[in-house]
């Protein structure tokens, strides 16, 4: 199975900001990757807290995993 941060590099369109129109690129934020591989199902972590500043790209998390989810299933 593919994992998020794969499926968002091919699937994942930014619709705003300096970006928009382009694929999705974790290169801009390094540390989103490793939270959305911790939401994967069969790595064991049950639970996954983030701590974080204002204005970071986290919402990218949320609709990566949703879009994720919502393809793969």
């Amino acid at each position: 199975a593919v994992d998020p941060v794969a499926w968002a590099r091919t699937k994942l369109i930014i619709a705003d900001g300096p970006k928009a129109g382009s694929a999705w690129d974790p290169e801009l934020t390094p540390y989103l990757p490793e939270i959305l591989e911790q939401l994967m199902p069969d790595n064991g972590v049950t639970r996954v807290t983030v701590r974080k500043s204002g204005q970071v790209g986290f919402t990218a998390v949320g609709i990566v995993w949703l879009g994720y989810i919502a393809d793969v299933s």
